[in-house]
């Protein structure tokens, strides 16, 4: 078999989704540039593929499917979609295809449906969780994960199985090109900024605790992007009871194009990431990247992550979220050092680098 004759297929209905859309908006462009002699074929929306400069080469392929994911549609998309000849498979998320391919690589960003059950959304959805990393474990030639937590999180709940290899998140380089001055934020009061979507393991009960406690002693605003507070009343009912006090100190911004969030968390004075548990931790590394010092949980994946270039809290005790975010806010000498060790960290991750890496475990598996 040659080079040329090599077909990766690629599950990219996700592409315009938050985590897993901006993993694969940055890993498959240099992917389909190093690699002019194997033909991808591209699973998903064709408009948003084509939003995302993918299927103007000669070496990509779009097949439509619009197939919601983790539902049986998505399952008969796959058996009717995908190339039966593709010498790999790739998912970039657990709901692989459970019709046979030839070789498969998975990505697993967390196992958070199986080790925090109560954010799981119902017996449902654990079922279909445990079965289909079941299914990873017997089927896939190899598994990517996106940091050292996660792979061992998933050998401790799902079992030995095929190769694990650690291929971390990347950042992009326009994020270093960013100012932390006043022309950066997007309104003249200072604020913190949180960006994240509406999910409990995300804390942002904890976090609105936390700015409540100190709110008295900060001129500061808080910002929850990404966070829409419909969404946010659905998952704890208490979120209106807890904002009130706050009045004009709490503001919900939707889904911001990336300009404009760079230029927001650019502008904040601190990101804070309290979160109970996360794979990686995307929102903390742009930030770090941007210059802006970070305030997130002292969690192993964003300890892995961070280093010593954040601030750490307990996401499981408003007040020391509170104690913490007030120390970085008034100690300026603290968060400029945060802000350089941050970027200096930052350079340590490239999503050139994630594709590369990600190309190596293709190659491998296609010549195992």
């Amino acid at each position: 078999m040659t080079r040329q004759e090599l077909s990766i297929a690629v599950d990219a209905r996700m592409i315009a989704s938050s985590g897993i859309g901006t993993y694969l908006r940055n890993t498959l462009p240099p992917m389909i540039a190093a690699r002019p002699d194997w033909r991808f074929v591209l699973l998903g929306s064709r408009a948003r593929l084509a939003d995302a400069g993918l299927g103007t080469t000669d070496n990509v392929e779009i097949r439509e499917s619009s197939a919601p994911i983790y539902s049986i549609r998505e399952q008969l998309a796959f058996a009717t979609s995908a190339p039966r000849r593709a010498d790999l498979f790739w998912a970039p998320h657990y709901n692989i295809p459970l019709s046979r391919t030839a070789r498969l690589v998975v990505t697993v960003h967390d196992v958070m449906h199986l080790t925090l059950p109560e954010y799981s959304g119902g017996w449902l959805r654990r079922q279909y969780a445990a079965r289909m990393y079941a299914a990873v474990r017997r089927r896939a030639s190899a598994v990517i994960c996106v940091s050292d937590f996660t792979r061992r999180e998933l050998e401790r709940v799902v079992g030995a199985g095929p190769p694990v290899h650690v291929v971390h998140n990347g950042v992009h380089p326009s994020w270093f090109e960013l100012s932390g001055s006043a022309d950066a934020a997007p309104a003249p009061r200072p604020y913190v900024v949180f960006v994240g979507l509406a999910k409990p393991h995300k804390n942002l009960a904890g976090l609105l605790e936390a700015f409540a406690m100190i709110r008295d002693r900060v001129p500061h605003e808080l910002v929850l992007v990404g966070s829409n507070r419909d969404a946010l009343r659905t998952v704890d009912q208490k979120i209106d009871d807890m904002v009130a006090p706050l009045r004009d100190q709490v503001r919900f911004v939707e889904r911001l194009e990336l300009p404009a969030l760079q230029r927001c968390i650019a502008g904040a004075d601190a990101l804070v990431q309290p979160s109970l548990c996360e794979g990686f931790g995307l929102p903390p590394l742009e930030a770090m990247a941007a210059g802006t010092p970070c305030l997130v949980s002292r969690i192993d994946p964003l300890v892995e992550l961070c280093r010593d270039s954040a601030a750490y809290c307990d996401p499981c005790d408003p007040a020391d979220i509170a104690r913490e975010l007030l120390r970085l806010l008034e100690d300026r000498g603290a968060a400029a050092v945060l802000s350089r060790r941050g970027r200096e960290r930052a350079r340590a991750f490239s999503w050139e680098r994630t594709a590369a890496e990600t190309v190596t475990v293709f190659e491998h598996v296609l010549s195992s």
